[in-house]
Formats: C-alpha cells, structure tokens, sequence
C-alpha cells in the first residue's frame, strides 16, 4: 500500500518541452530538462516546493544527512541553490520540511482510520496494517538511517525528527485509545504505555532488524496482514473493558 499523494509530473508552463520525467521513490516526477528555469508562478509555489521536499527525502535517504549537498538536491530538483536557501533557509529548515512530509503521508490516513465510534478491533487492525507497511518501507527506513546516524554528531536532529514525526502519529492514536477507554470500548488508563504496546506489537524485531541489516527481506503482504491481525487481537484481548 502506497501512502501519500503524488505530485504533478511537470510545471505546466514549458511542459510540452519538457524532457522524459525521472519518477523518485516518494512519489514525485520531475522533468529531466525543464524548459524554463528561474522563478516559478505564484500559482505553481506550492506544488515546485512539494516537489523539492519530496526530492530532498530520497537525497537524505540514499546519502545521509551530512552527506547530502544542497547542490545535489539542487541538481536533481532541477532548481538553483539559491532558492532552496529561499525557500528553506538552510538544511536544518528543508529537514524539517522533509520530516514534515513523511508525518503528512500517514498522520491524515491515521485520523481517517481510527475516527470510527465502531468496534477498535477492525479500526487498529487497519490502523496497524498501514503503519507496518509505512515504517518498513525501504524509503523511510532508509531515512530513518540517515537520522541516527546525523544524531551521533548533532543530537538535535533527532529530537526534531521525533518531534515532527513519530509524535505527530503517536499522537493520532492515542487520542484514539483515550476516546474508546471514555466511551468503554476499551480499558486504557494509562495511554501512552498503551500506545509503547500496540507498536511493540506489531512492530516488533521486524522494524530493528530491517534498521540495522540493509540487506533483510522485506515482509511479505501476507507477512503484513498475518502481523497487523495477530497485533490488534493481542492489544485487544489486553486492554478489553474490565468484566468483559
């Protein structure tokens, strides 16, 4: 299951003229010799700086933070330096935008998910199907690489991911977990040990290991589904209302 949107191949303006696309794993196209460089429209800003952040994720994924240039985003981006320090005001603020874009690809599909009133077991076990397939996805755990590995050097960078990425889900569900505990759903008194939990669940080894051995298999889909079920069935029979 892909989460997220996909931005637009090409400007409109000079794509007729443009060259064949290069497609990034995050999702975004781009024109491999665009016709027009320079300032975009005021109406394309916001769809060529969705474009530079989905960019810059892959470039962090596959080089690392310290590593990655802004003159290699620049480059595959199609864009000048300048404007990304434009636009971003150095690395520090387009990391942030990029963390910023893995938080909007699944913290919208969370509150989607889990805004039902209905029995939790479905709702988590959809929930935990599509955060299984995000967290081990190889783009984000690729960047999450890159992450840790910037942390050693600047511990910053990773209280800023935490912040403006996993929290941001954390925090989906545990409203989620306190709505059913309110409503008698479920008996969750103590929400986020609750949520440190259902994440073990159905998380598990599978998310260290494929952190640490690049060269681990992914999980099969019916790995996901077997995984996602077994989790929800198991926060489910431990956080039951008390005498059910």
């Amino acid at each position: 299951m892909q989460i997220g949107h996909t931005v637009g191949a090409a400007r409109r303006s000079g794509a007729a003229c443009a060259g064949p696309a290069t497609t990034y794993p995050s999702g975004v196209a781009l024109p491999s010799h665009p016709a027009r460089r320079g300032r975009p429209a005021a109406q394309d800003l916001p769809t060529r700086k969705a474009q530079l952040v989905a960019v810059a994720a892959d470039v962090f994924s596959r080089q690392g933070y310290d590593q990655t240039s802004f003159a290699a985003i620049a480059r595959e981006a199609n864009v000048s330096v300048k404007t990304i320090y434009a636009w971003f005001d150095g690395k520090a603020g387009l990391f942030r935008a990029v963390t910023d874009h893995f938080a909007s690809r699944i913290e919208p599909a969370a509150r989607a998910l889990l805004e039902s009133d209905g029995p939790p077991q479905e709702a988590l076990r959809r929930t935990a199907t599509m955060a299984i397939e995000f967290a081990l996805s190889p783009q984000l755990l690729a960047f999450q690489r890159a992450v840790i590995g910037a942390s050693a050097e600047n511990p910053a960078i990773g209280g800023e991911y935490n912040r403006n990425g996993p929290m941001r889900g954390y925090a989906v569900i545990g409203g989620y977990l306190e709505r059913c505990h309110q409503r008698g759903a479920l008996y969750v008194p103590d929400v986020p040990t609750a949520i440190d939990v259902f994440l073990g669940l159905i998380w598990g080894d599978a998310l260290r290991m494929r952190l640490i051995d690049v060269a681990a298999p992914p999980l099969t889909s019916a790995e996901v589904t077997e995984r996602a079920r077994r989790g929800a069935a198991l926060f489910i029979a431990l956080h039951a209302p008390m005498g059910a």
